[in-house]
């Protein structure tokens, strides 16, 4: 493999023809224009063609590999000597591994151009038909260029980025017709032979043989390349695959259907609160032929072998190549079958990825990705308990344990990088959360491992050891293995002083002497080495005596190091304000928002790949080389311990000592928080009015409040009214909105500290700071003061003017799924005591009625707070909105949820706060309590029955202030009715006083007994039953003729069998037929939620009367309508209607069968099948009078689009199946098997 690099006169020069690259590279993926226009191997080893068009494309890629840091590229134009067969034979054998292995792959659509000025945001993108439409769709060697790579980023022909492969993956879908799955890196395997081959359909190739070859990659198979022999090619690829098949390497799997809905997808989203891919792939690989010593370690080898898995944790020095290992061991472990490899990155300065909630996130997020089939899980979980799950620690830790609990038999490995950088808050939290789910494992059969890299800190391994002390736990210390390190640091100097001898004009004997004079000192600072080398690349050339002595230069400690390097910085002051701004940013800088604090004039130029280039180039230079620019043109520091080193100015000016004081000077200061808050807060305010700064807007109008709101904090307290003056005088709109619709005084009431948050308040009233409007989560000030439960902060934004009764829209997730006052597509008219109550604040309820708020307020729905209050069970937990975003009581509060006198602790929490919010309410309402909504609820109606032990002392607390037990709603249903169908046996015994309140109706004639009943909850039929013993309302019926039989057979839910049995048993007709003609036994056949213990159902049916020679109106009998269940069949149920006398083999109107009719529902199986043919003599040939043979419907079916979220669409393709499986399977002993194997219909 030859590998293209820019050498130091900036000539584009080619490496000799590898065996391992030198290092990470970049790829093109192009079409290619005409022969004699493509940029040659010769024109690269003569520099000639730079009048091509296809120079074009090199220049393009040569900048954009500089960008991301990445030294060499490899384009196929020019990387291949065509003039060496067997180079060229392979090359193409191994063009997919390379693409595979490259770190990034740049797409150039020559086709594609930009025409909106650079904003590839703007709904108006012009590019976008161009980019459906591009000819690198249509070609065939841009498949494997599609799929291979793990990071594809494509750009239009100025050089714009577009986005990625991730961004774009629902439209490359779309164009090509590949799964999702298979662009997001699902192993190719996983797909058939027939897919893979359908994806390479309508590709183009300028050569017939290539049609073939193109697609070796793609089914992992080697074979010789004839051109000329035409469409042999694609014969022999075919015989290739079949012998494949023969060897049984698995071309067609059990596949796994990753049926990732919408809402699916939503979760995911949700989850991605890192990027954590991102961060692993700037990591560089080890050089090969090192860690050898890491993997035959005894403490892995036995953590390796250990088969209830365990920890193992390896502690090293800042720059020894933690990272490195971590991305070696994924990258070791990510292909091995029947184990999944989860990461994640702490990170210090993000206050996100230093929480122990973002790693569970990232754990979850990757095994989802890996197991779609658990989705299912976490998206019943979200609807039932809201979207809050996803973010608190509780539900996370919850939900992780149950998928690593299914994973049924998978191994699990879990990588976590940089643990020191988890908040000390967190830390014994983590450990606790881990050594909890490793129990679970063990408890299981699953076999889960930890790999944890951290530095050797003193003052959390004690707490490290405790907590895991219990479990199997292995280390390894970098100090202790000291010359192992230096034998790696000398392969990889090695390697790279090779690798690099053109660039460097180094002989092989310069090589040699440089590399022995390396090894003579013994260096333990992995990262020293590396920026030593990157230096030297980057540096003009040297002679030998030069490279010896910058070797020689490079130190054994990292601080040092570092120190050096800021010595050396052509302009320090510069230097310092570009590493504040990278330190300080909210968000990693672009290389051009960077280049900002380090030019002194406007940017000029067009901002494509090659003045970036540039740009990044000046900033390295100017800032001792010690930051870097990484995915999507992204400003970092090198390493985070420089963040550290430059963030205490004693340590930089102690490594300064000796040097001349004005060195010492420039640097005595360093990074100070107050100033680069300062400097940022300018630079976002300058954005508004300046051309210099333009180009910092879009940070600014995210982060501009979060700058301020930290000047005001750093400041002195007598200081920070000058500050906000000054500010003023800049150019600052105190009133300014952010993206989210937050002005500065909605940033300072959402800050977490009291003392702070009120002095910020007065200071930013006194400078007009007052915003009346509510920002995206749907919060005015006066609702941020509520939700705070800060009576002083209410009474001050009173005193300033602020609308007490102020209404606010809110929008709902999922709001189907949950009981009033969430219903509806949005919430429109909540007031500030509405928040207070809704996060069950008792203080800030009582301050707003003190000063006047309205008790009956109500929103567009007509839910008062007193509505609100009662709906709640723990604060916030079950309301399914952007409020959810808030919770009143801290996660801290609910502690560990395994024990009990915990829990027990934050129920009584609870229902204290509850409440005391409902007494100040009714306090305030008294004559009022039955105030009702729009639908004529009053709070009885909203009471979360069945929901938690809490509600029946709602329910006593508010019949004792007045409400009505009975109170009807517009739909007649009352509040016994709701207790009834949500099987809160309690809540009933409280609410019925007298056996008449059980005969009470709704507007459809339905009593208590007919909601128990639809609900299949035994024990409140059983209750309401016993207390109207008297009244014998067990065969009451509805206005449909329904009584609770046939409610408890045709509704939502599952029947359960007890429930029949208790029903019939107390004297519910089984015999009564509804308006429809319909007796229970044909509800419960004509439903579609049949169980597999349903025939014990319909046994009890038939013994109580039910009638076995019903006919549909359509001319179905009981054995057709059984037949037609969507669910799974069970003979058990068929042979029973057939003893009862139901003829199994006769035909409808239709003519017929019910062989016809599983087939048009989907539900035919082996088992039916077999039955119908050996037992009842079917025959599988008869026709209907449309003249379709059953195996004709499900064909029909089978190859039919269904809706996404229809319920089991792939039924017909299971019962399709079904023939074969018959066929193959059980036809060697039925008696039909020459019938099988003679229709010439069948598969």
């Amino acid at each position: 493999m030859r590998l293209l690099y820019v050498a130091p006169d900036g000539r584009p020069t080619l490496t000799k023809d590898l065996t391992t690259p030198p290092g990470p590279y970049a790829i093109l993926s192009h079409t290619w224009a005409a022969d004699d226009e493509e940029i040659t191997f010769d024109d690269i080893e003569k520099n000639t063609g730079q009048n091509k068009a296809g120079y074009t494309k090199l220049r393009f890629c040569v900048n954009q590999a500089k960008i991301d840091s990445l030294q060499y590229c490899w384009i196929d134009t020019c990387c291949i000597n065509k003039a060496n067969l067997s180079e060229l034979d392979e090359a193409i054998r191994s063009m997919y591994h390379w693409y595979h292995n490259a770190a990034r792959c740049y797409v150039y659509l020559s086709d594609v151009l930009f025409h909106n000025n650079g904003d590839t945001n703007s709904k108006n993108r012009e590019w976008e038909s161009a980019f459906r439409t591009s000819r690198w769709f249509r070609r065939g060697w841009t498949l494997q260029e599609l799929l291979a790579p793990r990071s594809v980023h494509f750009f239009s022909r100025e050089g714009q980025k577009l986005g990625t492969k991730t961004s774009f993956e629902q439209g490359i879908h779309e164009i090509t017709q590949i799964p999702v799955a298979a662009l997001r890196g699902t192993p190719l395997s996983d797909f058939s032979a027939e897919d893979r081959l359908l994806w390479a359909t309508n590709r183009e190739t300028k050569k017939v043989e290539d049609k073939a070859y193109c697609l070796l990659g793609i089914f992992n198979i080697s074979m010789s390349l004839r051109y000329g022999e035409g469409e042999g090619a694609l014969k022999r690829l075919k015989t290739k695959i079949c012998k494949q098949e023969d060897k049984g390497i698995s071309l067609r799997p059990e596949r796994f259907h990753r049926l990732v809905t919408k809402p699916h997808l939503r979760i995911l989203r949700a989850l991605r609160t890192s990027n954590y891919v991102g961060a692993l792939e700037e990591i560089p690989l080890p050089a090969p032929c090192t860690l050898k010593w890491f993997y035959q370690h005894e403490a892995f080898v036995k953590w390796s072998e250990n088969p209830n898995g365990g920890w193992l944790w390896y502690t090293a020095d800042p720059g020894i190549g933690k990272s490195v290992l971590c991305r070696q061991i994924v990258h070791k472990y990510q292909d091995v079958p029947n184990l999944l490899v989860t990461y994640f990155f702490f990170l210090e300065t993000d206050p996100l990825q230093s929480t122990i909630e973002c790693a569970l996130q990232a754990l979850i997020h990757q095994l989802l990705i890996a197991r779609p089939d658990l989705l299912k899980f976490v998206a019943n979980y979200r609807d039932q308990h809201g979207n809050a799950v996803l973010r608190e620690f509780s539900s996370l830790r919850y939900i992780l344990g149950e998928c690593l609990a299914h994973l049924h038999g998978a191994k699990v490995l879990c990588v976590f990088d940089a643990l020191e950088q988890c908040s000390n808050l967190y830390l014994s939290r983590f450990m606790d959360c881990m050594t909890s789910l490793l129990s679970i494992c063990n408890k299981t059969g699953q076999i889960l491992r930890f790999f944890i890299c951290c530095r050797p800190y003193q003052d959390y391994i004690p707490t490290i050891s405790s907590r895991s002390g219990l479990q199997a736990s292995y280390w390894i210390q970098a100090k202790e293995n000291i010359d192992h390190i230096s034998w790696d640091i000398e392969a990889y100097i090695d390697q790279h002083l090779r690798s690099m001898a053109d660039c460097l004009r180094l002989s092989k004997d310069d090589v040699t002497l440089v590399s022995a004079n390396f090894r003579a000192r013994r260096h333990r600072i992995f990262l020293c080495v590396a920026l030593a080398l990157r230096k030297l690349i980057e540096s003009p050339p040297l002679v030998v005596a030069g490279h010896l002595a910058a070797f020689n230069e490079i130190p054994d400690d990292l601080e040092e190091y570092y120190a050096r390097a800021l010595n050396r910085c052509p302009r320090g002051k510069v230097a310092k304000w570009v590493f504040a701004a990278i330190i300080f940013a909210r968000e990693p800088l672009s290389i051009a928002e960077a280049a900002l604090f380090h030019e002194s004039r406007p940017l000029h130029g067009p901002l494509n790949s090659e003045f970036e280039a540039k740009l990044a180039d000046r900033i390295r230079h100017e800032c001792g080389l010690l930051v870097d620019v990484v995915v999507g043109g992204r400003v970092h520091l090198i390493h985070n311990s420089l963040q550290s080193f430059l963030l205490r100015p004693k340590r930089v000016v102690d490594h300064l000592k000796g040097r001349s004081s004005k060195e010492c000077l420039r640097w005595r200061h360093c990074v100070i928080e107050k100033q680069a808050e300062a400097m940022l807060t300018t630079a976002c305010i300058d954005s508004g009015r300046s051309e210099q700064w333009a180009l910092f807007r879009s940070y600014a109008t995210k982060h501009q409040a979060s700058h301020v709101l930290a000047v005001l904090r750093c400041a002195k307290e007598h200081c920070r009214n000058t500050e906000v003056t000054k500010m003023i005088g800049l150019g600052l709109d105190i009133k300014q909105l952010d993206d989210r619709g937050k002005s500065l005084l909605h940033h300072a009431l959402d800050e977490r500290v009291p003392s702070v948050n009120t002095n910020l308040v007065l200071l930013l009233l006194r400078h007009g700071g007052l915003v009346q409007s509510a920002d995206s989560d749907g919060m005015t000030c006066l609702h941020y003061a509520a939700f705070r439960n800060n009576t002083r902060l209410i009474r001050i934004l009173l005193d300033a003017g602020f609308a007490i009764d102020a209404e606010v829209d809110r929008e709902n997730i999922n709001a189907a799924k949950y009981n009033p006052p969430v219903m509806g597509q949005g919430r429109r008219g909540l007031t500030p005591l509405h928040a207070a109550v809704h996060f069950c604040c008792q203080a800030a309820t009582q301050a707003l009625l003190d000063a006047g708020a309205d008790p009956l307020a109500r929103d567009a729905f007509g839910n008062s707070p007193l509505h609100l209050a009662v709906s709640q069970t723990l604060p916030g937990r079950h309301i399914n909105d952007t409020w959810s975003n808030f919770m009143h009581m801290p996660e801290e509060i609910w502690g560990d949820p395994d024990d009990e006198a915990e829990v027990e602790r934050v129920l009584e929490a609870a229902r204290n706060m509850r409440q005391s919010v409902l007494e100040c309410l009714c306090e305030v309402l008294k004559t009022s309590n039955n105030v009702r909504d729009d639908e004529g609820r009053t709070a009885l109606h909203l009471v979360p029955y069945g929901r938690d032990d809490l509600v029946t002392e709602t329910v006593s607390y508010l019949l004792g202030k007045g409400h009505e037990r009975l109170a009807q709603d517009v739909r007649g249903v009352s509040p016994v009715h709701l207790a009834a169908e949500a099987g809160d046996v309690s809540s009933m015994k409280i609410l019925v006083t007298q056996a008449g309140d059980l005969a009470q109706g709704d507007a459809k004639g339905r009593i208590a007994l007919h909601f128990a009943a639809q609900a299949n909850h035994l024990p409140t039929v059983k209750f309401i039953l016993q207390s109207s013993e008297r009244l014998a309302i067990e065969n009451s019926a509805d206005n449909m003729g329904m009584n609770a039989l046939h409610h408890a057979l045709g509704g939502a839910r599952f029947a359960e069998i007890g429930v029949v049995r208790m029903l019939i048993a107390a004297g519910v007709d089984a015999t009564r037929k509804d308006s429809a003609g319909r007796d229970p036994l044909c509800v419960y056949l004509t439903g579609p939620l049949l169980m597999p213990g349903e025939p014990d159902i319909i046994q009890a049916l038939i013994r109580a009367g039910g009638d076995v020679r019903y006919i549909s109106q359509s001319s179905d009998n009981l054995a057709h309508l059984f037949v037609s269940s969507w669910t799974e069949f069970e003979l058990d149920g068929l042979l029973r209607l057939e003893r009862a006398g139901v003829d199994v083999r006769a035909c409808n109107a239709k003519d017929q069968t019910i062989l016809h009719r599983a087939a048009v529902c989907g539900s035919l199986n082996t088992t039916l099948l077999s039955h119908c043919l050996e037992c009842l003599h079917m025959d599988v040939e008869l026709q209907d009078q449309s003249g379709k043979r059953p195996f004709d419907l499900v064909n029909e079916g089978a190859v039919k689009k269904y809706p996404p979220n229809m319920f089991m669409p792939d039924r017909w393709k299971h019962s399709a199946a079904a023939f074969e499986r018959y066929k193959k399977g059980m036809g060697e002993t039925c008696q039909c098997k020459s019938i099988l194997e003679e229709r010439h219909g069948l598969p």
